[in-house]
């Protein structure tokens, strides 16, 4: 005899179908790397899209998970990456790896659109990151 589906299960599969979706679970950009803007030395994917770092990190550990990935899409190392110069990666706590700039892990941001004008600098405890 055959179960209904609940509606908790069907809503569950699409927020997962989402999640799964979503900038956080997306594919690894690559290296970042250093651009020269009109807002000084910022780090940037290899699209040329602006990195933040949270307020909240310590060197070496994010904090910014769950809901905050959604806004804040780590950026990913891919698992052959490797560091280089001040550029590092760490093991999150969901198994993500995610590139460091100093120790200090880097995100992007969901409303930044590729190579434009960074938008999310001084937003819940994100920075624009620069390079000094």
């Amino acid at each position: 005899m055959k179960q209904p589906v609940s509606l908790a299960v069907v809503a569950l599969s699409a927020l997962m179908l989402a999640l799964t979706a979503s900038p956080a679970l997306a594919g690894y950009a690559g290296k970042p790397q250093v651009k020269q803007t009109d807002a000084g030395r910022i780090l940037t994917d290899p699209d040329g899209t602006a990195l933040y770092t949270y307020g909240y990190d310590t060197a070496g550990k994010s904090n910014c998970v769950n809901t905050c990935t959604l806004t804040w899409p780590p950026e990913r190392a891919a698992d052959n990456a490797t560091a280089s110069g001040r550029f590092g990666i760490i093991d999150r706590h969901d198994g993500l790896r995610q590139w460091t700039y100093d120790g200090m892990p880097l995100y992007g941001f969901k409303y930044d659109q590729k190579g434009g004008t960074p938008g999310g600098d001084e937003i819940n405890g994100f920075h624009l990151a620069t390079a000094d």
